[in-house]
């Protein structure tokens, strides 16, 4: 695979230029402490300190190994079959481990930034989150190294770019990366020992820790739970997810998919030590695993023999994961559930409805699969007719539609959320009436021609993500886990360049005709915020614990509050961090990258062209300094963010923009942007238009900027209030499902302006203006337009503004009079400071 250098980070990293301000910021974000990122800066060699410490050297590389043939047999796995998979330029090698049936998949390419990964096939066999809680436990120490610390010190002290474990619905799986094949090695060693020997199995401490345990401070207070997957289930289980689950439990009666994988609060306090154990003996088997290689190794062999000698004391098994309990349904069900939430919440357009088709026999049939499979890439961007018909129906809901592969049968699912519940029978028979025009006349040959431009450039730049690996094992294990086909996921990539096919063929409309349309298997199931439910079962909980407590000894109480107060442990990992540390700062090689970069002033305009090592394809971005807007009328220029691209402009209909949009616009935004700068504020906000295109959609792409910047009508008041209820109820939803983030930021707003500036543009404060603006639209709409005019306005000027490109030479040569002429037809008046 060609390695490309990533667009979007030469991007973020060339405002640090100081002469147009520095460390440009896409969004002030928060570290997440559970998933580790690159930490040579911080690794310790062990050695500090020691007037011995030995002389380092740079690591030590192996001679290439090539790649095996089929019937090959490498160090006890044989090599079944191999295959080219183009997404990422990599061969992938199939073995399977002679002994016990497990598998490997060797996805071999020149991506440095290597993977390994264990999966698992589990289910959650009821709904006290066993899978979520051995998760947990599995990096809390092993036989081999007893150390319940040392996954967080691995993760900040030692060279790798990616360590987590995940659960999903039908596996867990624990992928791990790093730029070094010597650290991934060790870090191989350190997984395996730990998903088939962990320390839980003889420590029960570990499950009290993970999984729940009573709390009590001292003898009169009240009696608690506490836990850490306990503690993160009640946080994880908001009424978005709840819906998901109700759905699956009307669609699929008795089935395991049913039950929640993370465990439900009011069920894992169900759960034992020995049920944990006995879970473990159930699926940590090599049988029942699937390893995953990933990227440039010069000796994968290594990997292999490491895992046949942790695989050798096992015998054979075969696993069973027949869903006996499951009863389908064979009429139509109608279900509202109802979701607990506090006396004062706002609970108008705040519900989620789920409209499930349940197809018989679709997962039996792999060429049908995948059409509706890509049946609903079709159906999910904006200009497809589904979102159109919906966006005007209910303006207020935010909808995607996708299959559901993870059940006993296939589900083709399309869900609402902020929504009443009045409006579930208006949600269905909107996708009805767009199912059965599709089933007549298939798909617009624009919007396919639209998806398949945006699939083509989406393909081609795959590697500019971060964790490219991780993502992609992760994604083929998903598949492979329902489906039973270790390539389903490449099997579906490929797929996505059929499309255009498919649909002149007929093959959308007869599948839709098919399996969607008169189906007597389908569910329509509302979960709504109930306002006051919270407090009734929390007051039950409440009870019920305090009849626990009464229950017991005055030796049992004790005993909870002598664990209660007890120190914690102290964990020295530093001897086993040394041991699985194979690479230091000292022996890391320098890589040093020169990007070309020309940077030029022109009539206030900066221009900066970066020459990257792409072909064909190149990131834009504008920016106009937005430091001349006063307070009031920075929530404008959000509102103005808001409805870019939602209203018709002065030559296209809403309509006809998404189909634009969809052609010519990939990870398109138009959003605010904060840098650093040498000002009286201490920082520059700016508006942000950018987009990645090919170079031959260049020329169009800053046509459709331009008209929707600065040619969009704000007097069509009844289709600008719709968008302005999606935007409050979608904020909210962001507000309440992530109140940390937004606290936070508004935290931090307090010591730092570009924070404050970004919390209020952001945050609650910007909720609360829509809501104004909401009734403003009601009373006196020619004063919102005015607004907005005025802001739009206020943008069309070029001075303090700047240009970006990054690209080839080629592309920058073609961008160069475009940004040019973009520039030219904006006015040219000096920002004042507010």
């Amino acid at each position: 695979m060609r390695k490309i250098v990533s667009l979007l980070l030469i991007l973020a990293l060339l405002f640090s230029l100081a002469a147009c301000g520095a460390n440009e910021e896409e969004e002030p974000s928060a570290q997440d402490d559970t998933a580790a990122t690159p930490a040579a800066d911080e690794a310790d060699d062990g050695a500090e300190g020691t007037d011995n410490a030995p002389e380092e050297t740079p690591e030590t590389v192996p001679e290439p190994v090539g790649l095996p043939s089929a019937g090959d047999v490498v160090e006890g796995f044989e090599v079944l079959e191999l295959r080219e998979f183009p997404l990422v330029g990599a061969t992938v090698v199939r073995f399977v481990h002679q002994k016990t049936g497990a598998e490997l998949y060797y996805i071999a390419n020149n991506d440095v930034d290597r993977v390994f990964d264990l999966t698992f096939f589990t289910r959650a066999i009821d709904n006290t989150g066993l899978p979520h809680v051995f998760e947990h436990s599995t990096l809390d120490g092993s036989e081999k190294y007893p150390s319940r610390s040392l996954f967080f010190n691995l993760s900040y002290q030692t060279y790798n770019t990616y360590m987590n474990a995940l659960t999903y619905p039908l596996l867990t799986t624990y992928p791990v990366s790093s730029l070094s094949e010597a650290q991934l090695l060790k870090y191989a060693d350190y997984y395996t020992d730990s998903c088939l020997h962990p320390l839980i199995m003889e420590d029960e401490s570990i499950f009290r820790e993970e999984a729940w345990r009573y709390r009590l401070g001292d003898k009169n207070d009240d009696l608690t739970i506490e836990g850490t997957v306990y503690s993160e289930m009640l946080g994880a289980m908001d009424l978005s997810s709840s819906a998901y689950t109700n759905m699956l439990r009307a669609a699929f009666p008795g089935s395991t998919i049913g039950n929640v994988s993370g465990g439900e609060p009011a069920s894992i306090p169900d759960m034992t030590w020995e049920s944990l154990r006995s879970y473990h003996d159930l699926y940590y088997h090599p049988s029942n695993c699937v390893a995953y290689l990933y990227g440039q190794f010069n000796d994968y062999t290594a990997f292999l023999r490491l895992l046949d000698e942790a695989f050798a004391p096992y015998e054979r098994r075969e696993f069973d994961f027949a869903d006996a309990d499951y009863a389908p349904i064979t009429a139509d069900v109608t279900e509202s559930v109802a979701f607990p939430v506090e006396k004062s919440s706002d609970v108008n357009n705040a519900s989620t409805v789920y409209y499930a088709i349940v197809c018989p026999g679709l997962n039996q049939d792999l060429q049908e699969e995948m059409v509706l499979n890509t049946l609903t890439d079709l159906l999910i961007v904006d200009a497809s007719p589904l979102m159109q018909s919906l966006r005007k129906a209910l303006p207020n809901g935010s909808f995607a539609t996708f299959i559901e592969m993870d059940g006993p049968e296939d589900l083709i699912l399309f869900t609402a959320d902020n929504v009443n519940p009045e409006d579930a029978q208006l949600f269905r028979d909107t996708v009805d009436g767009v199912l059965r025009t599709v089933a007549e006349t298939g798909f617009d040959g624009e919007l396919v021609d639209g998806v398949m431009a945006s699939l083509a450039l989406s393909t081609s730049l795959v590697g500019e993500g971060d964790n490219v690996g991780v993502n992609l094992i992760t994604s083929i294990a998903a598949s492979y886990a329902p489906t039973g086909d270790p390539y389903n996921y490449m099997d579906y990539v490929d797929a996505l360049g059929k499309i255009g096919e498919w649909n002149e063929q007929g093959l959308y409309a007869k599948a839709v005709s098919d399996w969607l349309l008169g189906s007597g298997s389908t569910v329509l199931c509302t979960t709504f915020p109930q306002a006051g439910l919270r407090e009734e079962l929390d007051e039950a909980e409440a009870q019920r614990l305090a009849e626990v407590k009464a229950a017991m000894s005055d030796e049992e109480i004790q005993a909870i509050i002598d664990m209660t107060n007890a120190a914690e442990a102290e964990d020295d990992a530093s001897a086993y961090v040394a041991q699985l540390q194979a690479v230091t700062v000292a022996s890391l090689p320098e890589e040093i990258r020169n990007y070309d970069v020309e940077d030029v002033t022109e009539d206030g305009v900066r221009y900066l062209d970066v020459t990257a090592d792409v072909d064909g394809v190149g990131t834009t971005a504008l920016l106009m300094d937005a430091s001349g807007l006063a307070q009031e009328d920075i929530h404008w220029f959000a509102l103005y963010n808001v409805l870019a691209g939602e209203l018709d402009t002065a030559s296209h209909t809403r309509e006809e923009l998404d189909v634009l949009m969809t052609r010519y616009f990939y990870n398109g935004e138009i959003r605010l942007s904060i840098a650093e700068a040498e000002n009286e504020n201490g920082f520059t906000p700016r508006l942000r238009a950018g987009w990645t295109a090919t170079d031959e959609d260049l020329a169009a792409g800053y046509d459709l900027m331009y008209e929707i910047l600065f040619e969009t009508d704000y007097s069509d008041m009844e289709t600008l209030k719709g968008v302005l209820g999606q935007a409050v109820s979608g904020l909210k939803s962001s507000i309440t499902s992530e109140p940390y983030s937004t606290m936070l930021y508004r935290a931090l707003g307090y010591y730092n302006p570009l924070y404050r500036y970004y919390s209020y543009f952001n945050g609650i404060d910007f909720y609360m203006f829509l809501t104004d603006v909401q009734k403003l639209a009601e009373e006196d709409p020619a004063a919102v337009q005015a607004k907005l005019e005025y802001v739009r306005d206020y943008f069309r000027n070029r001075a303090g503004a700047a240009a970006v490109y990054v690209g080839s030479a080629e592309g920058i040569a073609l961008n160069a009079p475009l940004a040019r002429a973009f520039m030219a037809k904006l006015e040219n008046v000096p920002v004042t400071l507010v």
